[in-house]
């Protein structure tokens, strides 16, 4: 079996990629010319020298397996970029959202894409979640709280390796809500508005999970929902939320060059993001660049901020892992 992909970072050009497999390496490759890459992102000059393709090692992938894989690239013998993936060796039985709605949260309509897209920030969140709270992470009484589920994307994944918690998810979009409520029996999801509140008690959540969300938000908007995520929190809960920095500010073909004014004022918030059109109220939905030093101090007045991962999440987006105050 081959696994194919490229890499890149936006700095360093790559002249090699090692891949592990479940903890086996391959060996070296040489990169080679991937012209779909170049022309996307034509703003970096190496972009186009980026693809591998290497022979999964034998064994790799049994059944039912999770395969934890490793691509690092190298600019001679130095590690100038790396990134953590998993696949499932056979792909969970799901039902998929209609094409629209999976447009709307992850930006494609290929099943296949929108699965393995769930099932890495699935891993990503999990593993931060089991390293700071490992005491409360998928055990039974643990109440979850996906914070801007859309319509499942990463829902299956987690009621799947955490069968045993309480799932519940909510969304500003009615029509993905229904059908997570049609679809997704498991878990219990509510439609939500962008004034909140939210629809769960003080003190009643014990995990919260909000991927794309603080990413599209104000920094206003984002003061106002931290508030109220951190009062639905329970003491030793744990919050998990993803922000938009350095490694999107690069990739973001609409965001190009801006990453020295995000550096200057720590925050930009001021792209309008039509893909929420008709969901969302006029000007409420935007694509947000912020710096783990703006997070750490403004996010600090609602939460212990514990870690910003940079491109922690599916190598993209950070992952910020915050704790319940006192």
């Amino acid at each position: 079996m081959k696994f194919e992909g490229w890499v890149l970072n936006p700095e360093f050009a790559i002249d090699e990629v090692v891949v592990s497999v479940g903890g086996q390496r391959v060996e070296p490759q040489r990169v080679f010319a991937r012209g779909d890459v170049g022309k996307v992102f034509h703003m970096i000059a190496h972009a186009e020298k980026s693809g591998f393709s290497v022979d999964m090692p034998a064994g790799a992938l049994r059944d039912n397996q999770v395969a934890h894989i490793e691509v690092e690239g190298r600019q001679g013998e130095q590690p100038v970029g790396k990134y953590f993936g998993v696949k499932l060796a056979k792909p969970l039985a799901m039902t998929f959202p209609p094409a629209h709605l999976m447009q709307r949260v992850s930006g494609t309509t290929h099943a296949p894409d929108f699965a393995q897209i769930g099932l890495q920030a699935a891993f990503d969140l999990m593993n931060a979640a089991e390293k700071h709270r490992p005491e409360i992470t998928g055990k039974a009484g643990t109440r979850l709280l996906d914070y801007g589920c859309g319509c499942g994307r990463v829902a299956p994944f987690l009621m799947h390796f955490w069968p045993e918690l309480a799932y519940h998810g909510c969304d500003i979009d009615a029509e993905a809500i229904g059908w997570d409520n049609g679809n997704l029996k498991a878990g219990a999801f509510e439609v939500i508005s962008t004034a909140g509140p939210l629809p769960y008690g003080n003190e009643t959540l014990s995990l919260i999970v909000g991927v794309s969300v603080m990413t599209h938000l104000s920094k206003e908007e984002q003061h106002r929902w931290l508030a109220e995520l951190a009062r639905v929190l329970r003491p030793g809960g744990l919050c998990l939320l993803t922000t938009h920095g350095r490694r999107v500010a690069h990739f973001n073909l609409g965001m190009a060059g801006m990453w020295p004014r995000v550096l200057e004022e720590g925050i930009v918030d001021r792209f309008a993001d039509p893909a929420l059109d008709g969901v969302a109220p006029p000007g409420y939905y935007r694509s947000t660049l912020q710096t783990a030093g703006y997070t750490q101090r403004e996010w600090s007045s609602h939460f212990d901020v514990k870690e910003v991962l940079e491109a922690g999440l599916d190598g993209y987006q950070d992952l910020v892992v915050l704790a319940k105050k006192g």
